[in-house]
């Protein structure tokens, strides 16, 4: 049996954050379009009620006020209060109303399924029962206005406001990376609710692209957030540091380099100040995913970047053993790029390619490259392939499709002993060895 949807962590911190010293217009705000049944906990319910309480009688909320609302000492001690309204920092109460509101839409779906189970076998008439259920149904749809349908003059100021920024070099709209102009100016930066395809054949240094653009964009201060199912948390946290840091990590060990190791520490304290957030579960599901960065997202704002290292080793979301590989992929595949769009999030997705491109002349990657390529090439707003030329030393990052924008390929120099990728000009392709030294866009 599948547990009830809850989250009792964001409503206890919501609680937290709504009675937080200098939060008065948060309350007056959300508190209207809230419930007890938005909580799950009792605790958490009872003191959601004390505080609308003192709200609807324009009373001050904090927890000596709150312990004086009616009924309430008689459930709950004030330990307890202290204890849920101070255990955590202040947040984003949107995004907690928005986590919570999700699980109470999932609870009562259950619990409508569950009486629509009951009731089929003993109704006299199966039509009423129907018309029932589809007018609740139709209710919780209404009591949620997302994804509707709005006139384009309700968004099209904003949606003007930010073409005006982008024309003028003001727009921050976007994922943007130090040290990489050309990617910026073809993308715009990745956008909020793109799916983005990072693929190549094993070895080739997927990870370590995606990790220099998540350092790149935390340096730009655009959080991120890395979910690794094949690399461990140290094993990513070491290439961070020896990127930033410039240091060779296998030779400074190697070599037992004292000097290299000031360097290395120095550029730990660094990395350690970006806001970049890392989970290496090797086994997780989209859901699973999601729910990491709702936390994330309430806790520290919107995220800039999620990188999700790679497609083929999520788990499938209907735990249906018997699907095709294609459905598995198509059904994750889908599933990211809704949750990029609901989140409001840009999600890098690594993945494998088949060996197709190995066998072709040249073996330059195609779109009908990338493992059950069909559903990938439907999802993705972008297509980018990683191709290393290893007779001429040469890198390409190959921009297979880009939905909102031009196709081609950018020259890449690999720096394999800082695990690096560098942007150059192709007019200096005969003259990469000069750009080995290349130090200045990334310190």
């Amino acid at each position: 049996m599948k547990p009830i949807p809850e989250d009792p962590e964001s409503e206890r911190y919501l609680l937290a954050t709504l009675c937080a010293p200098g939060n008065e217009t948060a309350l007056q705000v959300h508190i209207p379009g809230m419930s007890e049944k938005d909580f799950v906990v009792p605790a958490h319910q009872r003191l959601f009620k004390a505080i609308q309480h003192l709200v609807n009688s324009h009373q001050e909320v904090n927890a000596l006020t709150i312990m004086d609302a009616p009924g309430l000492k008689e459930h709950i001690s004030q330990t307890e209060v202290f204890d849920i309204l101070g255990a955590m920092e202040v947040g984003r109460p949107e995004t907690l109303i928005a986590i919570l509101k999700r699980k109470r839409l999932q609870r009562d779906l259950i619990a409508l399924g569950g009486r629509l189970y009951r009731e089929a076998g003993d109704t006299f008439d199966p039509a009423e029962l129907m018309a029932t259920i589809a007018g609740e149904l139709s209710s919780l749809a209404q009591s949620t206005d997302k994804g509707n349908a709005e006139a384009v003059n309700r968004f099209s100021d904003e949606a003007l406001a930010l073409v005006a920024d982008r024309i003028q070099g003001k727009s921050t709209f976007g994922t943007k990376f130090q040290g990489w102009p050309r990617l910026n100016g073809l993308t715009h930066g990745f956008q909020p609710g793109q799916l983005i395809v990072l693929a190549a054949r094993p070895g080739i240094g997927k990870t370590a692209l995606a990790l220099n653009w998540v350092l790149r964009a935390a340096q730009n201060r655009k959080p991120s957030a890395v979910f690794s199912l094949e690399m461990g948390k140290e094993e990513l946290w070491n290439r961070l540091v020896a990127d930033k840091s410039g240091v060779n990590y296998r030779e400074m060990i190697e070599k037992c380099d004292h000097e290299a190791f000031a360097l290395f520490a120095q550029g730990k304290a660094e990395v350690d100040a970006l806001p970049i957030h890392v989970s290496d579960r090797g086994k997780i599901t989209v859901t699973e995913i999601a729910a990491q960065v709702d936390r994330i997202i309430a806790r520290h704002g919107a995220l800039g970047l999620v990188v999700v290292d790679y497609l083929q080793l999520i788990t499938s979301p209907s735990g249906n053993k018997s699907q095709t590989e294609t459905t598995r992929i198509g059904e994750i595949t889908r599933s990211l790029k809704l949750l990029a769009k609901d989140r409001h999030v840009p999600i890098l997705l690594l993945s494998q390619l088949n060996r197709e491109s190995d066998k072709r002349s040249g073996g330059k990657p195609q779109l009908t490259d990338l493992r059950d390529s069909g559903c990938i090439e439907q999802d993705a707003d972008v297509v980018m392939f990683i191709h290393r030329d290893m007779r001429a030393t040469s890198t390409d990052l190959i921009i297979a499709k880009h939905r909102n924008g031009p196709v081609m390929d950018l020259p890449l120099v690999f720096k394999p002993e800082l695990t690096r990728y560098i942007e150059i000009e192709r007019e200096t392709d005969h003259n990469i060895h000069e750009y080995q030294d290349i130090r200045e866009d990334y310190e």
